[in-house]
């Protein structure tokens, strides 16, 4: 028997134990190498997707992770999905998060995370890239309802919102526990209150990452509930 029938032969769980370990291209990878790897990866249980992981890769990126998203996900009666965090690009065809949240609305994900990245460096994306992001992200939330519901861990990076995009997010999330916003803007601009009335939400922390404010000399924060977290990182 040579190596690879060896490495074949090992049982379903130790064989997960090893595609565990692997990033996303890794994953996809050994999925074509014979018949038996075609099917672990999706019985994983515990799903990391991380657009990253496809760097370098042409410029249809978010055309490869989301096929590979959907192929992950696509629902299968071995298992049940216990935890899934997905991070990827909000740029190019809008339909691409559409498809992605269809995917994990139709999944057996039972809690899932999110992260929004964009493509360039924060100093690189101007007010109006960060405006355009927004309407964006919020018409991917609107799109999949049912996804969004499950989700637990909310981060955002480079986006301009409005208050009322924040009311609309937390009440669509109904699960939602965690809430981080990194360089992350009011339409109003950077001085504008950001204010949070979900007296019904589930979040229990909320991180906000400020950045080009070396003048800062307060940072107010009003609650009427101390049971909850709040981190602030401010870069000068």
């Amino acid at each position: 028997m040579d190596k690879e029938d060896r490495i074949s032969a090992l049982p379903d769980d130790v064989l997960l134990g090893v595609i565990h370990l692997l990033d996303l291209r890794a994953a996809v990878r050994a999925g074509a190498l014979a018949r038996r790897w075609r099917r672990l990866p999706r019985l994983l249980t515990d799903i990391a997707i991380d657009v990253a992981d496809l760097i370098p890769h042409p410029k249809d990126i978010m055309v490869a992770y989301a096929n590979a998203t959907r192929w992950l996900l696509a629902p299968t009666e071995h298992r049940t999905i216990r935890a899934l965090r997905l991070s990827f690009y909000l740029a190019g065809d809008p339909d691409l998060p559409h498809s992605i949240g269809h995917a994990v609305a139709e999944s057996t994900a039972e809690r899932w995370e999110f992260t929004a990245r964009t493509k360039s460096d924060h100093r690189a994306i101007s007010p109006r890239q960060r405006g355009l992001l927004g309407p964006r992200f919020m018409s991917f939330v609107g799109a999949c309802p049912v996804a969004f519901r499950r989700l637990t861990s909310l981060t955002l990076h480079n986006l301009r919102l409005r208050n009322s995009d924040i009311h609309q997010l937390l009440d669509t999330c109904e699960r939602l526990e965690l809430l981080s916003l990194h360089r992350c803007a009011s339409l109003g601009g950077f001085m504008s209150v950001l204010q949070i009335d979900a007296p019904s939400s589930s979040l229990v922390a909320l991180e906000l990452q400020l950045t080009s404010v070396p003048n800062l000399e307060r940072l107010i924060c009003y609650s009427d509930r101390m049971d909850w977290d709040i981190c602030f990182v401010v870069e000068s």
